[in-house]
């Protein structure tokens, strides 16, 4: 199964996330900050990356221009539940991310919209 990075500052988020995903067969990564999620990446073993897009300190569509330019094969789906998400994952989408996803979802509709990125999310 795919390597996920969960990349949020929201620790109980990144958690259940990552709880859920893993019920699914998905081995899961945790990131809080750019730090964390580019040394995560530099491993060479992920194989898709969830992102907040909205974020206090260093902004996550930064991060994700920077996970991009370093990491420009693994895929990104953004997500936000930002008062502005849909504005936020546009912008998302215009810089480069593969996918979008408005908070909150169910574990379900995230996976679909992994298995919309991932050509064989199962393998």
């Amino acid at each position: 199964m795919p390597h996920i990075l969960l990349f949020d500052d929201n620790e109980e988020l990144r958690r259940s996330l990552a709880l859920g995903l893993a019920t699914f067969g998905f081995t899961v990564s945790e990131a809080a900050d750019r730090e964390h999620a580019l040394k995560a990446c530099s491993g060479g073993n992920v194989d898709l990356i969830i992102a907040e897009v909205v974020m206090p300190g260093v902004e996550g569509i930064a991060t994700i221009l920077a996970l991009m330019k370093g990491f420009p094969r693994i895929p990104i789906i953004a997500m936000s539940g930002a008062t502005l998400a849909s504005e936020y994952l546009a912008l998302a989408m215009k810089l480069g991310a593969d996918q979008t996803i408005v908070k909150p979802f169910t574990m379900n509709e995230l996976v679909a919209v992994i298995r919309q990125v991932l050509p064989n999310p199962d393998a």
